[in-house]
C-alpha cells in the first residue's frame, strides 16, 4: 500500500515530525508552567466563553490542578442592633438600657435572677421581692401592688426593662420601618402621642384618653408644652403646658423591633413623667408605631 502511494509515505513522515517538535517544545516549557499558570486561569476566567452554559459545563469536569481545601471556620450569626438580612430588611435594635449582650438571649435574661432590681410587692399582708422578671409579672398578674413610693420607684426601674425584655422574646425583624431615623428634636412633639402626657387626677386622665383615641398628637393635646432639651439624639426632655404642677417628661428609645408581627417596625420608648418640684414619677414602657413615613406616631401598648 505504501509503495503504491509514496506521496502519502511523505506526508505521514511531515506530520510525525511535528508531532516530534511539538513534543519537544512542551517539555521545554514544563519549567515556565508554575509561574504562568496564575495568569492562565485568570484570563480563562475573564473570557467571556466562561459565562456561557459550555464554560459553565467545563468547570465541572475533573481538572488536574491541585485545589487545597479552605480551613472551615464555625461561627454563631448573633442578630446585633444593627444587623441586616437579605430577608429581613431591619433586624431588631436595642440600646444598652437593656443590658442585653444578644437577641438570642432575651427570654434568659427575662427569668435571670437578680432581686435588687425590683421593689417589693405586696397583697392581704403578705410582702415579696421579686426576683426576675418573670416572677414579677406572675405577683402583678395575682394583684400585688408596692406598699411604699419608695418600693414604687424601684419597681417602675424594674418594670420597664422587663416589659422590653418580655416584647423582645418574640419580636421579630421588619419589613418596613418608618421609626427607625427619627429626628428626636422639637419635631417629635408633633409626633408623639397625647399619652405621653400625665394624668395626675381622673379629668386629666380621660381627657387624655379621649385625645389619645382621637388620634391627637401631643403638641395638639398640649400646645403650651415645649422641648426642654434634646439629650441625646434618641433621648428628649419636654416641660408639659399644665399649670397644676411643674410637669416634664423624660422619653428615651429603647428598642426597634415588629412586637406585633405585622411587618412593620415598632418603636419601645420609656416614658418617666416627673413633678420638677416634688418627689412624685410615674414611669411607663410605651410601644409605638407609624405606618407612614409621613404619618404620626400611634400607640400600641402602655405597660
Amino acid at each position: 500500500m505504501f509503495l503504491r502511494w509514496p506521496n502519502q509515505i511523505v506526508e505521514l513522515m511531515r506530520i510525525d515530525l511535528v508531532l516530534v517538535q511539538t513534543l519537544v517544545l512542551s517539555l521545554a516549557s514544563s519549567s515556565c508552567r508554575n509561574t504562568t499558570s496564575a495568569r492562565r486561569e485568570e484570563s480563562r476566567l475573564n473570557s467571556p466563553a466562561e459565562s456561557s452554559p459550555l464554560g459553565q459545563q467545563a468547570r465541572t469536569q475533573p481538572s488536574s490542578t491541585i485545589l487545597r481545601p479552605v480551613p472551615w471556620v464555625p461561627t454563631t450569626e448573633v442578630l446585633s442592633p444593627d444587623s441586616r438580612t437579605s430577608r429581613d430588611r431591619f433586624a431588631v435594635r436595642w440600646t444598652e438600657f437593656l443590658e442585653l449582650p444578644a437577641l438570642a438571649e432575651a427570654d434568659a435574661q427575662y427569668r435571670l435572677v437578680d432581686s435588687d432590681r425590683f421593689g417589693r410587692l405586696e397583697l392581704a399582708g403578705e410582702t415579696i421581692r421579686p426576683a426576675t422578671c418573670a416572677e414579677r409579672a406572675e405577683l402583678r398578674i395575682r394583684g400585688f401592688t408596692p406598699p411604699t413610693t419608695l418600693d414604687e420607684n424601684d419597681h417602675d426601674a424594674g418594670k420597664v426593662r422587663c416589659a422590653a425584655l418580655d416584647l423582645l422574646r418574640r419580636a421579630k425583624a421588619s419589613k418596613i420601618s418608618n421609626v427607625r431615623d427619627l429626628r428626636w428634636g422639637v419635631r417629635m412633639l408633633r409626633l408623639l402621642p397625647a399619652a405621653i402626657a400625665w394624668a395626675i387626677d381622673p379629668v386629666r386622665e380621660r381627657e387624655i384618653r379621649k385625645a389619645t383615641e382621637a388620634g391627637l398628637s401631643f403638641a395638639e393635646f398640649d400646645p403650651r408644652a415645649s422641648l426642654r432639651r434634646a439629650r441625646s439624639s434618641q433621648s428628649i426632655e419636654i416641660a408639659e403646658g399644665s399649670e397644676e404642677c411643674n410637669c416634664i417628661i423624660l422619653i428615651d428609645a429603647i428598642a426597634w423591633a415588629d412586637v406585633d408581627e405585622d411587618g412593620v417596625e415598632d418603636l419601645l420608648v420609656s416614658v418617666m413623667n416627673a413633678d420638677a418640684d416634688g418627689p412624685m414619677t410615674t414611669t411607663r414602657l410605651m410601644v409605638l408605631t407609624r405606618y407612614r413615613a409621613t404619618g404620626k406616631l400611634e400607640l400600641l401598648q402602655s405597660l
